[in-house]
């Protein structure tokens, strides 16, 4: 997930559950917070065929281990779909 802000710092271009680290996630959730990111363009199109293409001897993560999805499902909500790509406004 690529994630933008005024300050940019190096940020992975995708973090995929099982390879990433739990403090990788965190430290986005983090940073979307801190920087109360308006939108963001949340690529849902890697989930389903692509993972298990890309992957095929993982299984996509449990909704319980998963930490950006519940956080923007919480703090945003959809306002367009572009080319596929879910676009979130942050709620007030």
């Amino acid at each position: 997930m690529p994630v933008q802000h005024q300050q940019p710092r190096l940020r992975p271009l995708l973090l995929v559950c099982q390879y990433n680290t739990s403090a990788e996630f965190e430290e986005v959730v983090r940073d979307l917070e801190q920087h109360r990111v308006r939108y963001v363009v949340w690529d849902t199109k890697f989930e389903g065929q692509t993972f298990k293409a890309v992957f095929p001897g993982m299984s996509p993560a449990a909704a319980t281990s998963r930490v950006i999805e519940p956080y923007l499902q919480s703090r945003y909500g959809q306002v367009a779909f572009v080319d596929g790509y879910p676009i979130l406004l942050r709620n007030k």
